[in-house]
Formats: C-alpha cells, sequence, structure tokens
C-alpha cells in the first residue's frame, strides 16, 4: 500500500464519517429552523446552503480525496513510498474504519437516547406540551444515530466493497 491509498482511505473514513454527521446532526436542525420559521426566505437559503455544503463534503472527502492529498501534499517527504502492512488490504482498514465509526456513534448516542427515553416519558405522562415535542425529536435523532452506527458495524462488508 503506498502512502496515497493510505491517506485515501483515512480522508474517506473522516469524510464518511463527517457525512454521517451532517446529515443526522446539521440538517434536521435545519428543517426544524424551517418549520418554525414559517419557510421564510432566510431558513429556506439555509437550508439550501447547508445542504450544499454537506454535499460538498461528501464529494471532497468520499469521491476526489486526492484534491485534499495533493493540496496539502501529504504524500511528500517520506522515507518510503510504501506502507507495510503485513495481512491488512484496503478492505480490512475500511471495514476496522467502519467498526470504529459505528462504535462511536453506538458510545456516543447511547446514553443520550436512554436519558431522552426516560425524558420523554415523565414529560408526556404529565401532561402534553412543547417541552414532549423537542425532547421526541431529541429521541428520534438519538435512535437514528444508534441505528446508523449498529447499520455500520453490521453491514461494514457491504459498505467497504461500495467505497472500493
Amino acid at each position: 500500500m503506498t502512502n496515497k491509498d493510505f491517506f485515501r482511505l483515512m480522508i474517506k473514513l473522516f469524510g464518511l464519517y463527517q457525512f454521517l454527521l451532517l446529515i443526522f446532526t446539521s440538517l434536521p436542525r435545519n428543517l426544524q429552523l424551517l418549520f418554525n420559521d414559517f419557510f421564510s426566505i432566510s431558513s429556506i437559503i439555509t437550508l439550501i446552503l447547508i445542504t450544499l455544503f454537506i454535499l460538498a463534503v461528501y464529494y471532497v472527502f468520499v469521491k476526489k480525496p486526492d484534491l485534499i492529498i495533493d493540496f496539502f501534499k501529504l504524500d511528500k517527504g517520506f522515507d518510503n513510498n510504501e506502507i507495510t502492512v503485513s495481512n491488512l488490504n484496503s478492505d480490512t482498514i475500511l471495514q476496522i474504519g467502519m467498526v470504529l465509526i459505528g462504535g462511536f456513534l453506538i458510545v456516543d448516542n447511547f446514553g443520550y437516547f436512554i436519558s431522552s427515553f426516560i425524558t420523554y416519558f415523565k414529560i408526556s405522562y404529565m401532561s402534553e406540551n412543547l417541552e414532549s415535542l423537542k425532547i421526541f425529536e431529541s429521541l428520534i435523532l438519538g435512535g437514528a444515530n444508534l441505528i446508523l452506527g449498529f447499520c455500520l458495524i453490521i453491514y461494514r462488508k457491504q459498505i467497504a466493497k461500495k467505497f472500493q
């Protein structure tokens, strides 16, 4: 594996993680802003800009990582052009990255999901109010991140084949 291949894999993994975080954190918040402002021009423009930014992150980091490697000259200045790894190939490294990203999503959102779950039922039992709806939204977001983390771990081989 060459240095450029290694950096390409790392940038793709980082890009995938950032893309998933942006999709499941930034986009729902801005959709909520859109509905709260009753489709005002500023909220529509903000949503369009956020969507374009998310697509740009995906394009640059996942589809065209060579742009970043060439811009920062990441593959220059090494004594060897090859990285020797005995039994690791790019598919295995991608699978390890998927497990790490999925594990981080699970660990990071498990407590948040359980806390939101308990709080939602406490508040909804007491009364119907706006706070219950906000807690429900955070419950859905935490649940989606947990499901995504489990899917990344379970389907890591299929996902890694898509990135080859």
